[in-house]
């Protein structure tokens, strides 16, 4: 709540000084139940419509706004959502939209969508060509042909991939907390590695202090051992990142971060459509190898300090900026290169182990032509057979 707190104090500051000449911002909540809720005072909440979601009770979404004092309006809003969500007891969803106004008509506003900014492949439409059946099956058929404790580590990763793509739109932190724990899945599973003393970050300034202290062979070898036993933690992050970067092929850096733009009708104020961005390769964003790996060894910090502590290093902007116009060593992998990443990993992990594609010979079809396969069965079904039986 801390950007909330900011937010007042800048609020009060305002007051004291008489600079009151903060615009309004605006975002949709959707609140559970059919109810219309409306208020004024520190938020200003509007109705605007009922809305079903299949698999969901039905929501009624509504206008918030509130004064815009400066700072990061997302983290803001999420924060709005966390509080109101908090007194209320309920599930109160902020929708991840900016609203935009049309020129000459400031009253009239469309509410783009910016959940898909941090991967903005996973809400485009599905590929031309792309044969549902024939890949799932592909996948099936190859997870019943592993090992059964490879099928279930393979099986929990791609849970993981799924979780995450279900989280990015609403909390990117912890969507990407999901992406880094399905590599450390497989890398547990499918890596042995035993980092030593040259690899960890921190040796090289240890070594001044050995040397500086004078300490025997002996004693700088005590040392050593116990700061990797203590650091244990660094040892996760260095298997994380070496197995994540081991056997990548160029297959992986020639996937296009396609991104699905959408189509704005102002005289409707709705969306009508879109169109694909090819956007860059991911080899063109960043195909050092070696970068790669400290920038994932930043990703695995990330996922640490989200875990113990809640930091959120990662956020929907930052995310969507590494992604498409590329990012430093020093930073952690852009969520859209990560999850690409996982899902590549699990495929080659499959690839590599599988010895069977096969899946039952069966294929379910329409309802008319169920019945016609029924008509042609009946006379077997009922006993009968050519030339008499």
């Amino acid at each position: 709540m801390q950007n909330l707190s900011r937010w007042l104090n800048r609020l009060d500051s305002a007051i004291a000084k008489k600079e009151f000449k903060f615009g309004e911002t605006f975002r949709q909540i959707l609140i559970p139940g059919p109810n219309r809720v409306e208020s004024e005072g520190l938020l200003r909440i509007e109705p605007a419509s009922q809305i079903y979601i299949p698999g969901s009770t039905y929501q009624h979404l509504h206008v918030v706004g509130w004064l815009d004092t400066g700072g990061n309006p997302f983290e803001l809003t999420d924060d709005i959502g966390a509080a109101l969500t908090l007194v209320a007891d309920r599930r109160i969803e902020v929708v991840p939209a900016q609203p935009l106004t049309m020129e000459g008509e400031p009253s009239r506003k469309v509410f783009l969508s910016m959940s898909d900014l941090p991967d903005r492949r996973l809400m485009g439409p599905l590929d031309d060509g792309l044969d549902l059946d024939e890949d799932f099956r592909a996948l099936l058929g190859g997870m019943r042909s592993l090992e059964s404790r490879e099928a279930d580590v393979l099986n929990a990763a791609i849970r993981l991939h799924y979780g995450a793509c279900l989280l990015f739109a609403t909390d990117i932190a912890a969507a990407y907390t999901l992406v880094v724990a399905g590599i450390e899945t497989l890398a547990g599973e499918f890596h042995k590695f035993s980092p030593g003393w040259d690899v960890w970050d921190q040796a090289r300034s240890w070594e001044k202090f050995i040397k500086a202290q004078a300490l025997t062979d002996k004693q700088a070898e005590a040392l050593r051992s116990k700061l990797l036993e203590k650091n244990a933690h660094m040892r996760l992050g260095e298997r994380f990142a070496d197995y994540a970067t081991s056997g990548i092929t160029e297959a992986f850096f020639e996937q296009k971060l396609s991104a699905w733009v959408p189509t704005i009708d102002w005289a409707r104020g709705s969306i009508t459509g879109g169109s694909w961005n090819p956007g860059p390769r991911i080899g063109e964003v960043n195909s050092n190898i070696d970068d790669l790996k400290k920038a994932l060894k930043k990703s695995y910090a990330a996922r640490s300090g989200f875990v113990h502590s809640g930091e959120r290093s990662v956020d929907s902007i930052n995310q969507a900026v590494g992604a498409y116009a590329g990012y430093k060593s020093s930073a952690p992998v852009p969520f859209a290169i990560l999850r690409s990443l996982l899902r590549y990993l699990i495929l080659r992990e499959i690839d590599s182990r599988c010895t069977s594609r096969e899946t039952p010979p069966i294929e379910d079809r329409k309802a008319h032509n169920v019945a016609t396969l029924l008509r042609e069965a009946a006379p077997l079904l009922s006993g009968g057979t050519k030339g008499g039986g």
